[in-house]
């Protein structure tokens, strides 16, 4: 990921005008460029303004700049001095979604631990929990708060051992996390293994999970326990 900063003195009160310019005229240039990622623009104060655009590669800084250079040139000299360019390789970059992923990844990890007490440690208090199924199946429904989500694993536990567990894929979009992934589990009341694909969606809020839906096919979970009578 590369960086280009550029540091604008402009002419006094001409802040707005130099905004209005910018979102009509470079931005769509900047968006447009091969390998862009992202454009921000700080008032720096005293009519200084600062932005910061990351790049792909190398090769997509370099042309976004000629072509911004460019740009600015001609539509902003009346109203800013020469920029002053900051162009390098990011060494360090996070972002809100990389956090998500990583609290979402810790909370499935300590499910395949077997760490109930470090998944609820990153639940808020007030969580909404959303598990398919008909009316008839135990584990369906929705549930609210930690203690009801508490209880949802011990019941997960009566029913099943969940032998493979395997979260393959986490894509953070904005305050939400999708994990795919499947699982084995050995339904105890028959002794038989079943498979299970799943994708799971978690909203995320000030660091805790405040919902999770998952999306699932529990039939044959629901044969399975159908076929015993032991917990339908």
């Amino acid at each position: 990921m590369f960086v280009t900063i550029r540091r604008y003195q402009g002419k006094p009160g001409q802040t707005q005008e130099t905004v209005s310019r910018v979102k009509a005229g470079l931005l769509p240039i900047l968006t447009r460029q091969p390998g862009f990622a992202s454009y921000t623009a700080v008032d720096a104060g005293s009519d200084v303004a600062v932005s910061v655009s990351t790049y792909e590669n190398r090769a997509a800084a370099d042309a976004a700049n000629q072509a911004a250079a460019s740009w600015v040139q001609s539509n902003l000299g009346d109203i800013v001095g020469q920029a002053e360019v900051i162009l390098g390789e990011a060494l360090v970059a996070a972002t809100a979604e990389d956090r998500n992923v990583e609290l979402v990844r810790s909370v499935y990890d300590a499910f395949a631990r077997g760490d109930i007490p470090g998944v609820l440690a990153n639940f808020d208090d007030q969580i909404t929990w959303q598990t398919p199924g008909p009316p008839e199946l135990p584990l369906a429904g929705t549930r609210r708060g930690i203690a009801q989500i508490a209880q949802f694993f011990q019941l997960l536990s009566d029913l099943v051992d969940i032998t493979r567990f395997e979260p393959r894929q986490f894509i953070a979009r904005g305050d939400q996390v999708i994990v795919i992934g499947d699982d084995t589990a050995r339904v105890k009341a028959t002794g038989r293994s079943l498979e299970f694909r799943w994708t799971h969606v978690s909203t995320l809020r000030a660091g805790k999970i405040v919902a999770f839906e998952e999306f699932s096919d529990m039939t044959a979970l629901v044969a399975e326990l159908k076929s015993t009578q032991a917990h339908l």
